[in-house]
């Protein structure tokens, strides 16, 4: 990055944009092929409501020291273990919509 008052304001402007995200993950359930979707996990807040599978269970581990982040979501299972992967944003936000 460069030096001088320009490359102050490009940074600013950086930091003040909204952060729109590219791909979301998908947790497959092993046993019943629930999809759940990360985006709909981190608004639950708390993960008072489970999402979808009987199979899965979803927590929040704390971040003792926290920097950028307050935590990790945990994921637990009883039958067989979740498949993770990523899709498109854009392919997660038609599928919500479909959801209603």
């Amino acid at each position: 990055m460069g030096v001088g008052f320009k490359s102050i304001i490009d940074e600013e402007a950086l930091l003040n944009q909204e952060y729109v995200p590219n791909a979301t993950t998908v947790i497959e359930c092993g046993a019943c092929d629930v999809k759940v979707y990360y985006h709909d996990i981190c608004n639950t807040g708390e993960f008072t409501e489970q999402p979808g599978c009987c199979h899965l269970t979803f927590g929040f581990k704390p971040v003792t020291d926290p920097i950028r982040i307050t935590g990790f979501i945990t994921v637990r299972w009883r039958k067989k273990p979740p498949t993770f992967y990523d899709i498109p944003y854009e392919e997660y936000l038609k599928i919500k919509e479909a959801r209603g």
